[in-house]
C-alpha cells in the first residue's frame, strides 16, 4: 500500500514529466532541428519559458530528501537540452531532480549531480549530447566555499563540487574521460537561479562565469568536503 509520501511523490513526477514532454513538443515543434548557440541565445531571452522552467523547479523541490528538520533544504533543478536523435524524432529534452542528503554524516547529492549522472548514462550509453541551460530554484545563503571570502549570494548557485564538474565537462577540459564525446556542458551553458521565496529575484550565469563569480580558479576536480 502506497504511503501518503509516495502517493506525493508519484503525483508530483506524473505532474512534473507531463509538463516537461509538452515543452519538449513545443520546442520541437519550433526548432525541429536546433542549433546549439542560437538555442542557448533563445533560452536566454525566452521569458515566457524561462518562468514556467523556474516554477517546474520549485515545485521539484518537493523531490528532496534532507536530513533537516522541521525545515529541510530544498534546491529544485531543470535542466534543458539536447538528445541525440536520429532524422524525425524529437531531439528536446527537459529533466528535473533535487538535492539529497538524508543524514549530516550522508555524502550529498545535488540536484544538478543526479541530472549530470542521469545526462552522461541511461543503460550504458550516453543520454544527452548537450546541456543548453540549467535552472535552480533554492534557499539563498552563502557559499560553504567561497562565502568565507565574503562573496554574497542572492540565489543559491552550484556548489563548489558542481562548478568544479561543470568544468570538467566543458570544452576546457579536453582530457577528461568524455572527450571522446562532443561536451555536455560548453562554457555558454547558461545557469539560471531564484530564491524559492520570490521567483522574480534571479540571477544568471554562463557556466564559465561561475568560477569568477566565486573567486576562485577553475578546476576539474574538488576534494572540497561541503557540510549541506
Amino acid at each position: 500500500m502506497l504511503t501518503a509520501l509516495h502517493t506525493r511523490d508519484a503525483f508530483l513526477q506524473e505532474l512534473l514529466q507531463a509538463e516537461a514532454t509538452e515543452i519538449e513538443r513545443r520546442l520541437y515543434l519550433a526548432f525541429p532541428e536546433p542549433n546549439d548557440d542560437q538555442m542557448i541565445q533563445y533560452l536566454r531571452d525566452d521569458m515566457r519559458l524561462e518562468n514556467q522552467l523556474f516554477e517546474m523547479a520549485l515545485l521539484a523541490r518537493g523531490f528532496a530528501n534532507h536530513y533537516r528538520r522541521p525545515d529541510p533544504y530544498q534546491v529544485g533543478v531543470i535542466i534543458v537540452g539536447l538528445r541525440h536523435a536520429s532524422p524525425g524524432e524529437n531531439p528536446w529534452a527537459v529533466m528535473f531532480s533535487a538535492n539529497t542528503k538524508p543524514s549530516k554524516n550522508y555524502i550529498k547529492q545535488c540536484g544538478e549531480w543526479w541530472l549530470f549522472e542521469g545526462a552522461l548514462k541511461e543503460n550504458g550509453h550516453r543520454t544527452l549530447r548537450r546541456i543548453l541551460a540549467i535552472h535552480v530554484v533554492g534557499e539563498p545563503r552563502a557559499d560553504d566555499v567561497s562565502g568565507p571570502q565574503g562573496v554574497t549570494q542572492i540565489t543559491l548557485t552550484p556548489c563548489k563540487i558542481c562548478r568544479d564538474r561543470m568544468w570538467a565537462m566543458s570544452l576546457h577540459a579536453p582530457k577528461m574521460v568524455q572527450a571522446k564525446w562532443t561536451p555536455l556542458i560548453v562554457p555558454t551553458t547558461l545557469v539560471k537561479t531564484a530564491d524559492y521565496r520570490n521567483l522574480g529575484i534571479r540571477k544568471y550565469f554562463r557556466a564559465d562565469e561561475l568560477h569568477p563569480f566565486h573567486k576562485e580558479p577553475k578546476a576539474i576536480f574538488s576534494a572540497q568536503a561541503i557540510d549541506d
